[in-house]
C-alpha cells in the first residue's frame, strides 16, 4: 500500500540474522568497485568539455565515493536507495560537499489521499506523515533490475520468503541437535504406588538431568532407551537449509557455483555463471 515501515523492518532483520544472504549481497554491492568512475563531455563544445573537467576533479575530490557508490548499491535489495545532499555555498557556488544515507523507513509512497504515488514523501519530525521532498536535496536511486513500483522491485522481496522456510529449518534443525542421541529416560511405576512415590520420582527426572544422580522408591524405576543415532536422521533440515541456500544465491548473483565452498560443476559451467556475474556488475553500474 506504499507504507514502507514494515518491509524497511523486515529487510533490516534478514540481513542482519542470515548471514548467508548478507555474504552474498556483499559480492553483488562491492562488485562495483571493480569498474572505473570516468567523466565524458556531453558533446565537443568546449564548454561541455570544461563542465566535464569540473565534474571530475569534484567526484575526485569525495574522499569516501567508494562508500557512497556501495551504499547506493543497497536498491538491489530493497529496490531503492537515497541519500541527502549536503550543499556548501560558502564561495557562492552551490557544491555538494557529501550525502548522507537515508534510511529506507524515512520514506512513504501514499499521498493524503491514500493514492500510491511514484516518487516518495519524505517522513520527517515536522511532517511524520511525510512531506515532498526540497529540489536538490536528496539523490533517490531506483535498482532497474524489476521493472514496476521501487517499492515492489528489491530482490530481497523474494529471498525473504527462502529466509522464512530456513529460519523454521534453523530453529528445528537445532532442537534435534539439542536432543540428538541423548537416550529416552522412562520411568515406570507400580500401578498401586503413591502420589508421594510419583513425585519423587519425578523429582528424581530432574536431579538426572543435571546431578546425573537421584534416590527413588524400590516400586519405581527408570530405564534409559538410546537415542535413534542414522547418518541421515538430520539431513531433512540440512537440505531445507542448502536448499533456501541456492535459491537465495541465484536472486542475488543469478547463479550459485560462486556461492558454496565445495561446489561440484564442470570449468564450463563455472565460467557461464561467472559470466552471469558480469552481467549484473555491467548492469548495476550502469
Amino acid at each position: 500500500a506504499g507504507n514502507m515501515l514494515r518491509q524497511a523492518e523486515l529487510f533490516e532483520q534478514i540481513e542482519e540474522k542470515d548471514a548467508h544472504l548478507l555474504g552474498e549481497m556483499s559480492k553483488r554491492r562491492n562488485a562495483i568497485l571493480d569498474y572505473e568512475l570516468k567523466v565524458a563531455p556531453a558533446s565537443d563544445d568546449p564548454r561541455d568539455h570544461k563542465i566535464a573537467e569540473f565534474v571530475d576533479q569534484w567526484i575526485k575530490g569525495l574522499s569516501d565515493i567508494e562508500d557512497i557508490l556501495v551504499s547506493m548499491q543497497e536498491s538491489v535489495g530493497k529496490g531503492y536507495a537515497a541519500f541527502e545532499i549536503d550543499w556548501d555555498v560558502s564561495e557562492g557556488q552551490a557544491i555538494p560537499q557529501g550525502f548522507e544515507f537515508l534510511p529506507h523507513k524515512r520514506f512513504s509512497f501514499i499521498d493524503p489521499r491514500g493514492i500510491v504515488r511514484r516518487t516518495p514523501l519524505l517522513l520527517t519530525d515536522r511532517s511524520p506523515m511525510g512531506e515532498e521532498i526540497p529540489p536538490w536535496k536528496v539523490m533517490f536511486h531506483c535498482y532497474g533490475g524489476k521493472s514496476g513500483h521501487p517499492t515492489r522491485s528489491g530482490i530481497y522481496r523474494v529471498c525473504c520468503w527462502m529466509f522464512l522456510f530456513k529460519n523454521y529449518s534453523l530453529k528445528d534443525w537445532v532442537t534435534f541437535c539439542e536432543v540428538y542421541g541423548m537416550p529416552l529416560r522412562l520411568g515406570r511405576y507400580d500401578p498401586g504406588a503413591s502420589q508421594e512415590d510419583r513425585d519423587a520420582l519425578v523429582q528424581a527426572f530432574s536431579s538426572l538431568g543435571t546431578d546425573a544422580a537421584g534416590v527413588i522408591s524400590k516400586s519405581t524405576e527408570i530405564e534409559f532407551i538410546e537415542g535413534i543415532k542414522g547418518a541421515a536422521s538430520g539431513t531433512v533440515y540440512e537440505n531445507l537449509v542448502a536448499f533456501c541456500n541456492h535459491e537465495i544465491s541465484k536472486a542475488i548473483l543469478g547463479q550459485t557455483l560462486s556461492a558454496e565452498v565445495g561446489e561440484r560443476g564442470s570449468y564450463a559451467a563455472s565460467k557461464t555463471h561467472n559470466e552471469v556475474r558480469k552481467d549484473l556488475e555491467r548492469a548495476d553500474a550502469r
